[in-house]
């Protein structure tokens, strides 16, 4: 019977250990933009490229888990020396990954905007493994950002747009 009780009680912790470990678990993946120290899980990279008879060239802006920014010029694989530099402080990124947890940047469909045309002027936004894209035109500019975006591509725009107007130099 002694062994039997002990039994229970060794069953029991497994299944309060169990539970601590997946209720910690659960916590660390509620927000999966920030860790627990506030910075961004992943770096987000956005590309705003034009083709052209040269192949492709554009910017791309990376914003580091740490608040690290920086704008690149680039021609097809070619990536110059950052144009910009930055770092946003904890006020910073938690305004950031609270504007793509509003505007559900994790939501976004892979590809929005229509087919891949001859010199499309694409805009890409990856954040870890996810990236979605914006397909348009040749030549054609960015959409203006809407005031409550609900669409898919509104939202996408509303990021692209946060992330422009809110890295510059200080």
């Amino acid at each position: 019977m002694r062994r039997f009780h002990v039994g229970r009680i060794v069953v029991a912790a497994m299944a309060v250990a169990c539970a601590a470990s997946t209720v910690s678990t659960l916590a660390a993946e509620k927000d999966p933009l920030r860790d627990g120290d506030g910075k961004l899980r992943h770096a987000l990279v956005m590309r705003d490229s034009q083709g052209g008879f040269a192949g492709f060239s554009g910017w791309i802006w990376t914003i580091e888990a740490d608040g690290r920014w920086r704008r690149e010029p680039f021609l097809n694989k070619t990536v110059r020396k950052a144009d910009r530099t930055g770092k946003l402080d904890a006020k910073g990124l938690a305004a950031l990954a609270a504007e793509m947890d509003r505007l559900k940047l994790l939501d976004l469909p892979r590809q929005l905007g229509g087919k891949a045309m001859v010199n499309p002027h694409v805009v890409t936004i990856g954040f870890g493994t996810f990236e979605s894209k914006l397909v348009l035109g040749t030549g054609a500019p960015l959409p203006k950002a809407d005031d409550k975006p609900t669409t898919p591509t509104a939202r996408f725009v509303a990021i692209v747009r946060y992330v422009q107007e809110n890295l510059v130099v200080k």
